[in-house]
């Protein structure tokens, strides 16, 4: 942390009308440039406007400290993280570990034919990966992108959802969060012993979303607290919805590809993370980041 902090000599935040607000962090000579929404609510977590202007004087002790906090959350063996971009292709992902150190496991109907391809995985059957975790977990989400692999255009109800899955097993997967995104939309139900308790329906109104085209990428997440869920859609808008059963203790992060023949459109995974902070993607992107530029 200390190397880390004598690079950072400077944190600069400028604005200019009708231009992007960014802030320039200089190492060694080097400047990085990230646009502020990327970094704000990251680096500077709980600071107000004052704050933050104090920070643009120079006295970037508050930044530190959120560098420190991120270190921290990376560092906790309980966050998961793994982008399959920074992994060599493989065939069978179901013992590849995780750069979290995890080791990731795949069941379903394409448990032995689930790879790794051109940065993300692959399978034109059913599957999914799973880590127990060590403790109850609260933050999980994921990355993903579609291709169409029928000449026909193809409909909602022919793209298959990728899903984000909050688990407990006692003997068999008896007590599941589902949340599962589409093209344009989000759905949602959970298993409390042997029967979904609520119909798997795709949300309306403000659970859609903007469609992307095939090979874009979604970026979605899931934050439990309390009894309240907050789901981040690819817009980056946030649904919030209030049920008790949230505030059981889910420790399996599971994430799934509901491929199969019929779907007109193939689902794929670029990156997975989980934990018990919302900041455990970031702290690993921001890490990264550093290190390319000190390359």
């Amino acid at each position: 942390m200390r190397l880390l902090t004598s690079l950072l000599l400077s944190v600069v935040c400028a604005s200019h009308a009708g231009a992007q607000q960014q802030v320039n962090i200089h190492t060694r000579g080097n400047i990085v440039t990230f646009p502020v929404e990327d970094v704000d609510s990251v680096t500077f977590p709980l600071m107000s406007s004052d704050e933050l202007e104090k920070a643009k004087a120079g006295k970037y002790s508050a930044y530190i400290a959120g560098v420190d906090e991120l270190l921290a959350v990376r560092d906790d063996n309980t966050n998961i993280y793994n982008d399959f971009g920074k992994n060599a292709d493989v065939r069978d992902i179901s013992q590849m570990t995780t750069q979290s150190g995890h080791t990731i496991r795949v069941t379903g109907l394409g448990a032995h034919d689930t790879g790794l391809k051109d940065g993300k995985t692959y399978n034109n059957k059913n599957y999914y990966i799973y880590v127990p975790g060590e403790k109850p977990l609260n933050y999980i989400g994921m990355s993903f992108s579609y291709s169409q692999v029928d000449d026909d255009e193809a409909t909602m109800d022919a793209v298959p959802p990728c899903v984000v899955m909050f688990a407990k097993k006692e003997e068999t997967w008896t007590h599941i969060l589902h949340v599962m995104f589409y093209r344009d939309n989000v759905a949602i139900n959970t298993r409390d012993g042997g029967d979904f308790r609520y119909d798997c329906e795709r949300l309306g109104g403000h659970g859609r979303y903007a469609t992307k085209d095939y090979g874009d990428v979604y970026s979605v997440s899931l934050r439990l607290e309390g009894d309240t869920m907050f789901i981040r859609k690819p817009d980056g808008e946030y649904l919030t919805m209030r049920n008790d059963y949230f505030r059981d203790a889910f420790p399996v992060a599971i994430w799934q590809v509901f491929n199969k023949p019929e779907y007109k459109c193939r689902g794929y995974i670029h990156e997975i993370f989980a934990g018990t902070s919302p900041y455990v993607d970031a702290a690993y992107k921001l890490a990264d980041r550093f290190r390319t530029s000190l390359k």
